[in-house]
Formats: structure tokens, C-alpha cells, sequence
């Protein structure tokens, strides 16, 4: 056994974790053997394990003793249920205490050698480049899920659904056959444990859970047979709400398949709304993200501007172009953030650095609007008017001193008026201004509003509102646009 020992700066003298001594091992076995491509995947995860976390949990008793509970040990998890509900009424009221331990406390030499043999055997590893290689076959995990000893359970399992010609058919052939067994919870129950991200042994064992949880099977599935896979994720949808994750996988020529394992279609997946952003999970810290550049405490938590290692694949999805906006003499600040409408809120999407008095945001989704903001101490504050990608050009909408009298009609599917409840117009200027309220009765199918100023971002919603509804526009011929 190897053992390092550094000291730190206060004198301190720090152990190797886990990893450093699998890492050393590994590497001397390696290049005893003169193996030097796996050397140089070791290297790889080597230098960007720093960033990689698992969130795991325990139960606990009322006196806060540790359970010891395993629902893997049990052969199915209707099974593991059932004995957790006998636990529980041995012990009482039991607590789910969430963790987080970073990976080179946890990552054995074993599962580190296991990933690496299995991606340099693979048939496909000379077929690829090193970049798709390290960051989409090579990877133990996407997201902070519990590590598993994945690969060969995997393989063992998907490897008869492996088209040796035909990726695509491959990748479908996975999609209809997790169909028949895997439940998609989402909007139909929520899980008792803090897990944000199921372990890939526990999907397989649970037979369901959210879209994250499918795109992550998908990604191990393949990965165990040889073919690189990444999760896309939406962190929010423009011009909805709420966000998804789906995934990507490579050709052999290098070309980018995406598809949706929840899609119950022939054809691989094509994206059937407007995203505000597309990013694909790596393992590699992306240096140029905003998260790699200033302490974290300083960037929205919400969305991913606080993950490190993600890029940003919007054009493979979407028509985009680069959307600038001026900054106001008076604020000082270098770090913007483009925000989307959804879920009844300005959510922050992407950033952009300042340049003199501009801020521009790359790869902005046509038919979106976007917002600028600046944060600080995470208060969000508006700093400029929003704009959008349309008809191959950006429009800027900012509110006009003119006003006009416009009528707002019900629409099927986007506007169906509640007779009786009261309903309020607003603009935004900044800030959502209201600009008066109507009440409809049983009949009603329009409602009318004096004095709103022309080229405004309005929005009209119940008193009782759940934060679904959507900005639109009015032109000046009284046509109406949702975004």
C-alpha cells in the first residue's frame, strides 16, 4: 500500500483519500505493463475528479441511531418495500438524512480499473476521438448519483439489443424494450427518499422514476455496450414550463444521435418546443463556464450555472443567434444572466461577460425571449428590456409611451377565461406593472384593456394563478403573440 502525505498549508498533514491510492496503483500497473492509453484515461479522470460529488442517504431512527438497510439485498423492490415497512415498525418513526461525499473518498481502485478496461476493449474506442471517448464512454457517472459497479450488470443486460451496424436501431431497440418496463413518475408520485438522482443499480431495481432517472439508464445502457452517451438537459423550457433531460449518443462517425427514451415513437427524438437552453453533461470541467470562473456564492443556484462541466449544445437543437444588450452607465457589475419566463418567474439560463457597455449571450433560441439580469447576493435585478431571436431578427421589446385599447380573446389550448374570477393585465417595464383587472362571467370570450403601452411584454393572470401562464405581445395590427 502507498500512502502520500502533504502539508498543508497551516502545517497540517493531509492522508491520501481513497482515490490517490487507487490512482497510484492503477498508474504503476499500467505503465509497468506499458499500457499507456489507459494511463492516460486515468490521467483524464485524474485531473477533473475534484468537481465530482455523490449525494447519497441514510435512515435513522427517533433516537438517532444509523438502520441499516439495503434494498438492493432484496430481489425486487416491491420486496425491499415490504421488509423497509417491517423495519419500521420495529424501530418507530424512521428519517432519511441526505449525504454528500466527494468522489475521491469513494472511487476504489476496482470500479476505476473496471471503467477503464471496459472503454479501452471496447470495439468502437478506436473509432472515436479522445474527447468523446474521456467524456462520454469513459465516465463512471453524469450526474451525483450513488456509484454503482455498473458495467458488466449492464452489459449483461442490453447487449442483445445491439445492432452491430446501425446505432440508431440500437439505441431504439434499448427505448422500446425499457417501455415496456420502466413508469415515468413524474406528476404521479414523489420519491420519500432526498436522492436527487437514482444510482444506475437502483433503476434497475426500482423500474421507475423521472425523465433524469431514464436518461441516465439510457446513458450506462449504452455506454456498457461500447457506444458514448451523455445526458442533454433543459433546464428550462422557453416557452413552457418546467425543464426535461433527454439524451445524446455518438455515431461511429462521430455524428450526434439525440433521442427521448420517453417518446413512444419510431423515429428518434426531435425536440416539439422551444428550449431555453441545451447543455451536455461531461466529466471534464469546462474552464470557460461561469461557475469556473468566480466563487459559486455569486452565481443563481438555480438552473446549472453552478455546475462545472457541461457545454452548451443549443445549435444542435434549435435556430439561434447571438442576442446583445446595452448596459446602464450605472451598474457596475461584469456578470449577466439571460432569464426565461417559467413557472411564473424570470429564471436565469445562461451568462454572458461584459465588454465595455455590452453583454451578449451566444446561441439564444429563436422564438424565446430572453431577459438580462445581474445578481448580487442572488437577488435577481433586471437591468434591460427583454429581447428575442424572431423572423431573423432580434426585437426588442420596450414599452412605448403610446398606448392603445387592445381585446384579449380566448385561445384553445394557451387562454380559456373562469367566469367569476378576477384576472389581472400586466406589463413589464423592469418589473411586472399592473395595468388593471377584469372579472369575466360564464360567457365571456374576450376581455378588453385601455392604456397599455404599444410594444410592451404583457401578461394576464388569474388571482388564483399556479404560475403557468405565458408573456405575450400585441402588435399593432391587435395580432397576438405568445412566447
Amino acid at each position: 500500500m502507498v500512502f502520500l502525505i502533504a502539508i498543508l498549508s497551516n502545517g497540517a498533514i493531509a492522508q491520501n483519500t481513497k482515490f490517490d491510492t487507487s490512482y497510484l496503483e492503477l498508474k504503476n500497473e499500467y505503465i509497468s505493463n506499458k499500457l499507456s492509453e489507459k494511463v492516460i484515461m486515468l490521467e483524464f479522470i485524474k485531473n477533473n475528479i475534484s468537481i465530482h460529488y455523490t449525494d447519497n442517504y441514510f435512515w435513522q431512527d427517533s433516537i438517532g441511531g444509523k438502520v441499516n438497510f439495503d434494498e438492493l439485498i432484496y430481489a425486487d423492490f416491491n420486496t425491499a418495500v415490504k421488509n423497509f415497512d417491517v423495519i419500521k415498525t420495529e424501530k418507530g418513526k424512521l428519517s432519511p438524512i441526505a449525504t454528500r461525499k466527494d468522489d475521491k473518498h469513494l472511487l476504489t481502485k476496482d470500479i476505476l480499473k473496471q471503467n477503464i478496461n471496459a472503454t479501452y476493449e471496447s470495439e468502437y474506442y478506436a473509432k472515436y476521438s479522445k474527447d468523446i471517448i474521456n467524456n462520454y464512454l469513459l465516465p463512471y457517472r453524469n450526474f451525483s448519483e450513488p456509484i454503482d459497479n455498473w458495467r458488466q450488470i449492464y452489459k449483461d443486460r442490453f447487449i442483445y439489443f445491439k445492432d452491430e451496424k446501425d446505432t440508431k436501431k440500437t439505441i431504439q431497440n434499448i427505448i422500446d424494450n425499457v417501455n415496456q418496463w420502466y413508469l415515468c413518475t413524474y406528476g404521479i408520485e414523489k420519491r420519500t427518499d432526498p436522492l436527487p438522482f437514482l444510482g444506475a443499480l437502483q433503476i434497475l431495481h426500482r423500474k421507475k422514476g423521472g425523465c433524469e432517472d431514464v436518461a441516465n439508464l439510457m446513458t450506462f445502457a449504452l455506454r456498457s455496450i461500447g457506444i458514448p452517451s451523455s445526458v442533454d438537459i433543459i433546464p428550462y423550457w422557453g416557452t413552457s414550463t418546467g425543464g426535461h433531460v433527454l439524451n445524446s449518443a455518438f455515431g461511429t462517425n462521430g455524428e450526434v444521435i439525440h433521442f427521448d427514451a420517453l417518446v413512444h415513437s419510431d423515429s428518434l427524438y426531435e425536440l416539439g418546443r422551444e428550449p431555453a437552453k441545451v447543455f451536455r453533461k461531461t466529466y471534464a470541467i469546462n474552464p470557460d463556464l461561469i461557475s469556473n470562473k468566480i466563487q459559486s456564492e455569486n452565481i443563481p443556484k438555480y438552473g446549472m450555472l453552478r455546475e462545472k462541466n457541461y457545454i452548451d449544445v443549443t445549435k444542435e437543437y434549435c435556430k439561434v443567434s447571438d442576442i446583445s444588450f446595452n448596459v446602464p452607465d450605472t451598474i457596475n457589475e461584469n456578470t449577466f444572466y439571460a432569464c426565461v419566463f417559467n413557472g411564473g418567474n424570470w429564471k436565469p439560463v445562461w451568462f454572458g461577460e461584459r465588454k465595455d457597455s455590452v453583454v451578449k449571450f451566444t446561441d439564444m433560441v429563436e422564438g424565446v425571449l430572453y431577459t438580462p439580469f445581474i445578481y448580487m447576493e442572488n437577488k435577481p435585478t433586471s437591468v434591460g428590456n427583454p429581447k428575442a431571436f424572431t423572423n431573423g431578427a432580434i426585437k426588442e421589446f420596450e414599452p412605448s409611451d403610446e398606448t392603445h385599447t387592445i381585446m384579449i380573446k380566448e385561445l384553445p389550448g394557451y387562454l380559456k377565461f373562469r367566469g367569476g374570477v378576477q384576472y389581472g393585465l400586466y406589463y413589464y417595464d423592469n418589473h411586472w406593472v399592473k395595468l388593471g383587472r377584469s372579472v369575466p362571467t360564464e360567457t365571456t370570450i374576450r376581455l378588453r384593456f385601455k392604456n397599455v403601452p404599444k410594444n410592451a411584454v404583457l401578461l394576464l393572470k388569474p388571482i388564483d394563478s399556479n404560475g403557468k401562464e405565458r408573456p405575450f405581445t400585441i402588435d399593432e395590427n391587435g395580432e397576438r403573440s405568445w412566447w
